[in-house]
């Protein structure tokens, strides 16, 4: 039995509405022209991409010549830091490439999907011709499974915006009895592996043949621009995944890039330090200067806001009458949701806009 975790915010019951059409954090160009501000003031924390970017080397002259063939030193790199074998590694061009490919490789079946989440999943298995059950607790989830209404299911862990992380116990139970496949978005994963179900995975490649596990590069290393992530697993779709993007899906200096980032220990261990510190800084920050009817939750790479939107959205201009670009979306029932990235080098110009709301 999944242990019935429902999330934990009153205003959660209304996300799972019939969106009409997509919109991403991260166009500053686009909240420019539209709220007059010259481009280049702007800070940006509508995405969750880390400030702080891995700092790029030099990249060998001849990479920008040559197919991009990972080689077997590239392929133990990325094992290495995912604790896998090389074999299961798919790369694609960001897991966004992954969500967006893998339904149509799949029959049109019924798919269960997080009812607060990245919306691609949504949109895609849609797209695909799949049915979307929406769920809002594991309880729903276990019922759905248990009727036998869905084939696969879809778990973002942790939640993008709620921030909830999934136990590990419970994705467990969704596995055992998902009869389709079950795929696990840790796109937002890297600032804390203890919670991430990678370490499943080896267990046993025949039993696990149904589990996909979807990783980002641009997240937690500051690397969006270089489009990079990895789909995790092995068995049909994954298969099907990689005749879909092979032979030259990731360009030369991404692969490069990413071989020296993965294996740089030092620095990773650096960025998650800074990454909790400044989350800690924000939260008591934003729980300080916000009303209690705001529900606040951190999944380290950034802070989602959840409340009335006569509260929210209020914040939300004044910030970009300053140049500080925030994620916003409406919910029903009068409610909204802003995601606040992690400020960097620019905590004091967020602070300070805080400090005078």
């Amino acid at each position: 039995m999944f242990k019935d975790i429902r999330f934990k915010n009153k205003h959660f019951k209304s996300y799972g509405r019939k969106y009409q059409g997509l919109k991403h954090g991260g166009n500053v160009g686009e909240a420019a022209k539209t709220y007059g501000q010259p481009e280049a003031g702007w800070l940006d924390l509508s995405t969750g991409i880390s400030p702080w970017m891995y700092p790029i080397p030099d990249i060998p002259q001849q990479l920008w010549r040559t197919l991009p063939y990972q080689n077997e030193h590239f392929w133990r790199v990325i094992a290495e830091y995912y604790q896998v074998t090389p074999e299961i590694i798919t790369a694609v061009a960001g897991s966004q490439g992954a969500i967006r490919q893998m339904p149509y490789l799949l029959e049109p079946e019924s798919v269960a999907i997080p009812a607060i989440g990245y919306k691609e999943h949504q949109y895609s298995w849609e797209r695909a011709g799949h049915r979307v059950c929406l769920y809002q607790s594991w309880g729903e989830l276990e019922n759905l499974l248990d009727q036998g209404e869905v084939t696969h299911c879809v778990v973002i862990n942790p939640n993008n915006p709620s921030a909830e992380y999934v136990d590990n116990t419970v994705i467990e139970a969704i596995y055992r009895s998902v009869s389709g496949y079950l795929i696990i978005d840790e796109a937002f994963m890297d600032v804390d592996e203890r919670c991430s179900f990678i370490p499943y995975l080896p267990k046993s490649m025949v039993a696990n043949n149904r589990l996909i596990i979807l990783r980002s590069v641009g997240k937690f290393f500051g690397l969006a621009g270089i489009r990079l992530g990895f789909a995790l697993g092995c068995g049909e779709l994954i298969e099907s995944l990689r005749a879909a993007v092979y032979p030259w899906a990731v360009n030369s200096p991404a692969l490069y890039i990413a071989e020296c980032a993965l294996s740089d220990v030092a620095w990773q261990q650096k960025q998650r330090l800074r990454i909790r510190d400044q989350e800690s800084q924000l939260l008591t920050l934003l729980t300080s200067k916000l009303p209690r009817s705001c529900h606040i939750v951190s999944a380290g790479l950034f802070v989602s806001i959840f409340g009335p939107s006569d509260t929210l959205m209020p914040i939300y201009q004044q910030a970009v009458r300053h140049a500080i670009l925030l994620r916003e979306d409406r919910l029903l029932d009068q409610c909204m949701w802003l995601r606040v990235g992690l400020p960097g080098e620019q905590y004091n110009r967020l602070a300070n806009f805080i400090e005078a709301l």
